[in-house]
């Protein structure tokens, strides 16, 4: 049964490690996460928060990484405890748990960044419509097609997919099964390191860190072989990767830039300025 609305789980928290986008552009260490950065006249979370609640599928937002002190709301959120700097297997961890005691009639967790401010909420309506479509994925991604970066975004620096039917790069939402956080731990785990290796400084970002560990797995080896001679589709890319680990993968491709553009780099931050005085006034 497709339920009528979705919790949202939102990533809010910080690396222990600041990166250079907070020592550029919050020297004075006054935000302990990105979230918080003052964005066009508001902070960075109240853009996205606002494009989530603009669909009528979201339901209540729970918020990880931050607290009541932190940040204060004109509308309901629930703030989920967990540590701001924990990595993202334990965070996920979390709010399966904090998931599983509230919500239990549902049984797919949707969780979204918190550094998105360009994201729309039609776009996101548009994500639950076709999750709806697949209710026997376990993990559904999100992904927007590279042709949508053209004229806002130059030299963005995704990490794009160059399949053979559509060069796409990751979306900010995406679905699991709250069984899968625990069965996939170890990969989740990997794939979150494995992130940190990208080099964003490039227009186009190399998928090597990721192959060089897929290359690790021998079932995966005629995924990357047909890749690497431009002759895979995201179908195919979906069946191989779901027969490899046991469990239906599926991916959702949104049209719209401002549903992957996330706020990683310092000059992500004018580029998305820019973008979100043009499509949200």
């Amino acid at each position: 049964m497709v339920p009528e609305k979705y919790p949202i789980l939102v990533l809010c928290g910080s690396d222990a490690r600041r990166r250079k986008l907070l020592r550029e552009l919050d020297p004075d260490e006054k935000y302990p996460t990105k979230a918080l950065l003052p964005f066009l006249g508001r902070r960075v979370i109240d853009w996205q928060l606002d494009a989530l609640r603009g669909c009528t599928q979201v339901g209540d937002l729970l918020l990880l990484g931050l607290n009541a002190d932190q940040a204060r709301f004109d509308y309901p959120v629930r703030f989920v405890p967990v540590d701001p700097t924990a990595s993202l297997l334990d965070k996920l961890v979390v709010g399966m748990e904090y998931f599983q005691e509230h919500y239990p009639d549902q049984d797919r967790l949707v969780v979204s960044t918190c550094d998105t401010p360009g994201m729309r909420s039609e776009s996101v309506c548009e994500f639950f419509v076709r999750l709806a479509e697949l209710p026997e994925a376990d993990v559904v991604i999100s992904g927007v097609p590279e042709t949508a970066l053209a004229g806002d975004f130059p030299d963005a620096g995704r990490v794009v997919g160059r399949f053979r039917d559509q060069p796409a790069f990751p979306g900010e939402l995406f679905a699991l099964r709250p069984e899968v956080v625990l069965q996939g731990s170890s990969l989740i785990d990997d794939l979150a390191r494995i992130r940190r290796r990208f080099d964003r400084n490039n227009s186009r970002v190399s998928l090597g860190p990721l192959l060089r560990y897929l290359a690790g797995k021998p079932v995966l080896w005629g995924l990357i072989v047909r890749y690497l001679a431009g002759r895979l589709t995201i179908p195919q890319t979906e069946a191989l990767i779901s027969r490899a680990l046991g469990m239906q993968i599926r991916g959702i491709i949104i049209d719209d830039p401002g549903f992957g553009m996330d706020l990683d780099r310092p000059e992500d931050y004018e580029l998305l300025e820019r973008y979100v005085r043009k499509v949200k006034g």
